[in-house]
């Protein structure tokens, strides 16, 4: 019975040097793990200098053989407390994997460059832009104006006040035997596109006699091609602009003179009431020369001018 006593002393106190010694050892591993940057895994029974390898949870521990020291202490033994001035080492039971995770959060956080600033206006959905419409399409999205003009067939009179100057022949004005008088004449065209018509006009004028011709009866008489350009469409006013020349023939009593007329200008409009029928103002000046006189012959050439000013009735057909 003495030896036994002595000999479960002798195991207690080296049961007790043995775990003192261990946890110390373990704190040095602890301290040495948490300096290292990754940290290590959990100290096993291999690193305790332990080869025994640990009881299952909820057997009984084992009893040492007599004479023989205690393997391990029980779970029932406390855990010496840290000396004073050491700091305590963290749990055991925490992993290292948290520590990484944390770490690993840390780094998937957006730069402050990144970040939008709080005064930054929100970014706008980028335009698309549309490619621009061609001059095909451009002119389809405006329908054309209604023509009124082409294919159409215009009969037109006119009244005006005639007002010759110039020369009847080199250094004989027509002043001196013409005054101002009366003109009528007429004009008809045919529509060749939107815009043109091509036609013919004739005028007779009776001038008033002055001078040597007073007592005889004084005409003139004009005629030619013409052309007429229409400044607008589907409107009721249609202003237009003509050009033509023609033949001139001028009477004064016995005597007759017979020309052309190279250059004949006129500019007026016409308003419609109704689809077929229009009037409005116009003026004319003509620009001729005299070749032929008879009786006798025209010795100096000189240019004569006639002017009109008056108003123009028009017939349109088949209607605007």
């Amino acid at each position: 019975m003495r030896l036994s006593a002595k000999t479960r002393a002798l195991a207690s106190v080296a049961a007790l040097s043995f775990a003192a010694a261990a946890a110390g050892k373990a704190r040095r591993h602890r301290a040495a793990s948490s300096s290292a940057p990754t940290p290590s895994s959990a100290p096993t029974a291999s690193s305790t200098g332990d080869d025994s390898a640990p009881a299952p949870s909820g057997a009984p521990p084992a009893e040492p053989a007599p004479g023989e020291p205690s393997a391990a202490p029980s779970a029932s033994t406390p855990t010496p407390s840290p000396a004073p001035g050491e700091e305590p080492a963290p749990s055991e039971g925490a992993s290292p994997t948290g520590e990484a995770s944390e770490r690993a959060g840390a780094t998937s956080e957006p730069s402050g460059a990144a970040r939008p600033s709080p005064g930054s206006p929100p970014a706008r959905p980028p335009e698309v832009k549309r490619p621009a419409a061609s001059e095909a399409e451009e002119e389809e999205a405006v329908p054309p104006a209604r023509d009124t003009l082409g294919g159409h067939f215009d009969l037109g009179a006119n009244a005006a006040l005639l007002v010759p100057f110039g020369n009847l022949t080199g250094g004989a004005p027509q002043s001196r035997t013409m005054g101002l008088g009366p003109s009528f004449g007429a004009d008809v065209g045919y529509g060749v596109s939107r815009t043109v018509m091509l036609g013919a006009y004739f005028d007779i004028g009776f001038p008033s006699a002055e001078g040597s011709a007073r007592g005889h009866g004084l005409t003139t008489i004009a005629a030619g091609p013409l052309i007429r350009y229409h400044l607008v469409q589907g409107m009721s006013f249609d202003p237009w602009v003509s050009g033509g020349l023609g033949f001139r023939h001028t009477s004064e009593g016995s005597a007759s003179f017979t020309g052309v007329d190279w250059c004949r200008l006129a500019l007026g409009g016409d308003w419609y009431p109704s689809s077929n029928f229009g009037f409005g103002p116009f003026v004319a000046l003509s620009l001729g020369t005299f070749f032929g006189q008879s009786p006798g012959s025209i010795g100096a050439k000189g240019l004569n001018a006639h002017f009109l000013l008056g108003g123009r009735i028009v017939f349109d057909g088949p209607g605007r």
